[in-house]
């Protein structure tokens, strides 16, 4: 979002942006992880004890 200012008031509209924060955010950390772990270890993990 960014603040435009419009004669006596502020505006608030939306950024002129192609990607949001969580999509950078997403596109720094992809293909960042290396924790060895296969994704059936990993949602085993997740999961816990039945």
């Amino acid at each position: 979002m960014e603040f435009v200012l419009r004669g006596n008031a502020v505006q608030l509209v939306r950024a002129k942006s192609n990607r949001s924060h969580g999509r950078q955010a997403a596109a720094r950390l992809r293909g960042r992880g290396t924790s060895g772990m296969s994704t059936d270890e990993i949602m085993e993990l997740l999961r816990g004890e039945d």
